[in-house]
């Protein structure tokens, strides 16, 4: 069982049981230590290969219309047993960009938090008559005083009716584990903010051919920037940068009116590996990851091309971790060791403007 300190207990102590209060940063605090008092691992622990299976099993079955995201109306035909309100307030927690959709992995955190509250609440469940007493709760907060435990049961069960059920312990956990925030912060830096865009670039006929190829292959190159996003390390640990041994690349996101891609690509995607040191980003420090096109990641089909002049909104977005095994030990000693599950993190830098203008002849 993993507790909480002493100090962070009296945070969620003076919260607890107060009334009216609205979401403070402390209260936010005191929420998410309840729930690594009750055992949580947090809501950006790196989901199992069965997980996985059942994300894209799941999806594949309630994507009525095959879209790739689950609407509210999607998501609600599950046949879970839950009621309307159950189902809205998970729902609502897993939408965290509030789109009122789910994409794949908004799916796929809320099926890793769902599981771990269900194993949770299962294991709280001393005698398996699928509610939690109070007693039960304060006998699983081993280590923790009566009080302390007591308090949490409280906060945990709004409905002041004596005992949790699964349903209404699933839509609290859900909720507060959403509130956990990533251990670094992105923004990215246009070191060019004005591109050149050829005049063959702004034809029909360009447009026509970029959409109608299947062959990765035979596309032209993408368009060169120069950016640079940087993330900075806001935590009190280290955080690793990839976990297979060479620097991944960007993952960017571009909007505007001309932005033309393939409606049918065909290719195949590739990884790295390498026998290189994880790169650390220690506390309060920074990484920069340089950003030379549009489709950074080049094994992997996402070719973009802007094709008129004017701005666009250009994102970036990297995979960071926490707790990861240490890569290669035998070459590279001084890894962090892991202290809990593995963690992933994909952080993404609010979008900046570019300029794309009339090649000068």
């Amino acid at each position: 069982m993993r507790t909480i300190s002493k100090s962070l207990v009296l945070i969620a102590i003076g919260l607890l049981l107060s009334s009216g209060q609205g979401q403070s940063q402390d209260d936010t605090a005191a929420r998410l230590h309840i729930l690594k008092l009750i055992g949580s691992e947090g809501r950006f622990v790196i989901p199992t290969d069965g997980q996985q299976a059942e994300v894209f099993r799941r999806i594949d079955r309630l994507d009525i219309d095959q879209d790739g995201t689950l609407s509210r109306t999607e998501f609600s035909e599950q046949d879970d047993g839950f009621t309307a309100e159950v189902r809205e307030r998970i729902f609502n927690s897993a939408d965290i960009d509030h789109d009122k959709s789910l994409t794949y992995d908004e799916f796929e955190e809320h099926l890793v938090v769902t599981d771990e509250a269900r194993a949770i609440f299962a294991t709280i469940d001393s005698n398996g008559d699928q509610t939690v007493s109070e007693s039960e709760f304060i006998a699983h907060c081993k280590g923790e005083s009566s009080t302390v435990a007591r308090s949490a049961f409280l906060r945990l069960n709004a409905d002041k009716n004596g005992s949790l059920t699964l349903p209404k312990f699933l839509a609290t956990f859900s909720e507060w584990a959403c509130l956990e925030q990533p251990p670094v912060t992105a923004r990215l830096v246009a070191k060019q903010k004005a591109y050149p865009l050829p005049a063959e670039n702004q034809t029909d006929a360009f447009r026509a051919r970029i959409k109608s190829e299947t062959d990765v292959d035979k596309l032209p190159p993408v368009p060169k920037v120069n950016l640079v996003l940087v993330i900075r390390n806001v935590s009190n640990e280290p955080v690793a940068v990839w976990p297979r041994g060479s620097v991944d690349e960007a993952t960017v996101t571009v909007k505007g009116d001309g932005l033309v891609r393939p409606d049918s690509l065909q290719g195949a995607g590739g990884s790295s590996s390498g026998t290189t040191p994880q790169p650390i980003i220690q506390p309060g420090k920074t990484f920069r990851v340089k950003v030379r096109s549009l489709n950074p990641q080049e094994n992997f089909i996402d070719n973009a091309y802007w094709t008129k002049p004017g701005e666009y909104q250009i994102s970036a977005s990297y995979p960071v971790y926490q707790n990861l095994p240490p890569h290669l030990p035998e070459l590279f000693p001084n890894q962090p060791k892991p202290t809990g599950k593995p963690k992933r993190f994909h952080v993404t830098a609010p979008p900046i403007t570019v300029l794309v203008t009339n090649e000068k002849p």
